[in-house]
């Protein structure tokens, strides 16, 4: 449930925004995890999982988990000018947060946070018709459902985010920039406890920990809208360094091992002109520099991905589009949980797929 108010008022010959709101949300959830460990080796060219393996005793009562999360909110933001260029947001947010999780162990988690003020600031300020440049500040508070050995509930990761950058804005909206400067600092982020068993009580996977205090920084540069006429183009380029900052087993290592220091994203799209405007053609590319697995005990190759599309417009409402992914079929292992023995996935291969889209006016 949740209410909103907002709209400009006068204030001292200005006209300042005002925006405030309210919000409950409560999600209960009965979830069950099984383990079931198969023996022996199979031939994955030949393997057949209907006729290689028995069929799965699976009972949903082995370990069942109940939860409840119950979460309230009141926010409220500001915007005001300050004078002509210069213009102000101020905000803060208030939570209440209830955690409850109950399972046959008899251990219960439980978790309550009353009141817990998270406020926002920002000024921005306008160069010309075209550029503005801003700076940003906000605290971190995201309570946590995760549990460690002793079944208790991690406290809240809490933190500060600061951005300053520039934004752009040509042809009438039709092509945005924006160039920004972040750096994001936390504590207490959930990460493997490696002295856990998968299956740590209940779970599905290990056991937490609260991690020490972390640092993810770097640059980020978009661009997205009307380059020339019918060309659509969208990009991003990031460059990230996360590491932690205080911790007593990882000081100044790299704290998220499957973020690349480089990430490119670029894609444009070209629909033709004159009798052949129904048609449109775009290209794109994803890339990133390598990464390190979860076990910080290899690396993982960057890799780069190419894709294309075809698109036709039938009518107003109805369209076709013929995407190639993967052109080149690149082989490479997807950056997540990737350990020695486990969780090491290849991305997926060349592949196509055929969209077609009726949208009717009514």
């Amino acid at each position: 449930l949740s209410a909103t108010l907002n709209g400009p008022f006068d204030l001292f010959g200005r006209t300042p925004e005002l925006m405030v709101g309210v919000e409950r949300i409560r999600n209960d959830s009965y979830a069950s995890a099984t383990n079931r460990v198969i023996s022996g080796l199979y031939d994955i060219r030949y393997w057949d999982p209907k006729t290689s393996l028995p069929e799965p005793d699976i009972d949903i009562t082995a370990h069942p988990v109940r939860t409840r999360t119950t979460q309230q909110a009141a926010h409220a933001t500001w915007r005001i000018s300050l004078a002509e260029p210069l213009t102000a947001i101020i905000g803060a947010r208030a939570n209440w947060y209830d955690y409850e999780q109950e399972n046959n162990t008899g251990a219960n988690g439980k978790f309550s946070v009353d009141e817990k003020i998270v406020p926002y600031a920002a000024l921005i300020y306008d160069l010309d018709d075209h550029f503005s440049v801003y700076a940003s500040y906000t605290e971190i508070f995201s309570p946590q459902t995760v549990v460690d050995k002793n079944n208790s509930v991690l406290d809240p990761i809490i933190g500060e985010a600061y951005e300053t950058g520039i934004k752009g804005e040509f042809y009438d909206g039709r092509l945005n920039t924006s160039l920004a400067f972040f750096r994001i600092n936390q504590v207490g982020t959930p990460v493997d406890d490696l002295s856990t068993p998968i299956g740590c009580n209940g779970t599905t996977g290990r056991c937490k920990i609260a991690s020490g205090k972390s640092r993810s920084e770097g640059i980020d540069l978009e661009i997205s809208g009307e380059v020339l006429p019918g060309w659509q183009v969208t990009g991003g380029y990031t460059y990230n360094t996360t590491k932690y900052l205080s911790d007593p087993d990882n000081q100044g290592a790299v704290f998220n091992t499957w973020t690349p220091k480089h990430m490119l994203r670029l894609w444009a799209n070209y629909k033709l002109p004159g009798m052949m405007n129904r048609v449109s053609v775009g290209a794109g590319v994803n890339t990133q520099t390598d990464t390190i697995s979860s076990d910080r005990e290899f690396k993982l190759a960057g890799f780069t991905v190419w894709n294309a599309r075809v698109g036709y417009q039938a009518t107003p409402e109805l369209s076709f589009g013929l995407n190639l992914n993967n052109v080149f079929d690149k082989k490479y292992y997807v950056p997540s949980y990737n350990t020695l023995s486990s969780n090491n996935y290849y991305g997926e291969p060349r592949n196509v797929m055929l969209t077609v889209r009726y949208a009717p006016k009514l």
